[in-house]
């Protein structure tokens, strides 16, 4: 009698990627970089992407009237967020002043309702440069479920008439974004701490 022929399923392989201080603390981090693309009917979206790629502008600025961008990352598989976000972007201007920029991190659900994880503010001086800023936010354990968002808020304050705040967010680095002369780097990076 012939034996009988088993035919079992391939396991999928992992595609996942993780070090060992990964596995040995539980978290990973992921690097996002802040960008604004065209959407739609000529209008821009501030985004992440995982790429370095070119922004369609690059940077924002702002002058005698209170600013604010927001850059969603939307999350298309569920998964957990815990420990230190930790923010770079340049922030800079071609007129002198001291200004308190405010950054706010938001868990953002599929019916747009956004709930505050962490903000902080920094006080930044300027005067025809700019400033390579340093955030930290201490997020705790927050599942994301599929198609809910990441936000990152930046707001500055109005800085009076003949003035400008520039934010810069350039994936690629770009030197050429903006009249801010010296500027170290124009990327905007988030690193973001995800539960293994």
């Amino acid at each position: 009698m012939p034996l009988q022929n088993r035919y079992r399923g391939i396991p999928e392989p992992n595609l996942a990627n993780f070090d060992w201080f990964d596995l040995a603390t539980g978290t990973g981090y992921k690097t996002f970089y802040g960008m604004d693309l065209i959407e739609g009917s000529n209008s821009l979206a501030y985004v992440f992407s995982t790429q370095t790629l070119y922004s369609s502008v690059g940077f924002k600025s702002f002058s005698n009237a209170l600013g604010e961008i927001n850059f969603d990352l939307t999350f298309e598989v569920p998964l957990t967020v815990e420990g230190n976000v930790l923010l770079n972007i340049a922030v800079g201007s071609e007129q002198a002043w001291t200004q308190t920029l405010t950054f706010i991190l938001y868990h953002v659900d599929t019916d747009n309702t956004e709930t505050q994880l962490d903000s902080t503010t920094d006080s930044v001086t300027v005067n025809n440069n700019h400033a390579m800023l340093a955030i930290k936010f201490e997020v705790p354990v927050r599942r994301f479920k599929a198609g809910e968002k990441l936000r990152l808020s930046l707001n500055s304050p109005a800085v009076g008439a003949g003035k400008a705040i520039y934010w810069l967010f350039d994936p690629k680095n770009r030197s050429t974004l903006s009249p801010v002369p010296d500027f170290i780097n124009s990327q905007l990076i988030l690193n973001l701490p995800i539960k293994i």
